[in-house]
């Protein structure tokens, strides 16, 4: 039982150790002021996690969805200064995916 425990725990912390930073590229013809990420199933938009800040057309930013909670999937939205909208459903943070806006 001790060694089933131990296992368990053990499995838990590799989890919650994973790397959830992604690489957001802008590839599109605005600049993205807007970055949002909810765990997959909520149905509201997280905090922007651009706060004030923009990732320039040709430019790419590392975010880090991690929320403390050890998800891994995470529904993303992003936002253009002059209005584009992007949405990528499902996507696998921990797993060192990008993401290009085109």
């Amino acid at each position: 039982m001790k060694k089933l425990i131990l296992a368990a725990l053990l499995v838990s912390t590799a989890a919650m150790a994973e790397d959830r930073r992604m690489l957001i590229i802008n590839k599109s013809d605005e600049a993205i002021i807007g970055l949002y990420g909810s765990d997959v199933g909520k149905n509201k938009w997280q905090y922007n996690m651009l706060a004030g800040d923009a990732i320039p057309v040709g430019e790419s930013r590392l975010a880090d969805f991690d929320e403390g909670a050890g998800w891994c999937r995470f529904d993303l939205l992003a936002t253009g200064a002059a209005g584009g909208r992007w949405e990528h459903y499902n996507m696998n943070v921990c797993v060192g995916e990008s993401w290009t806006l085109r």
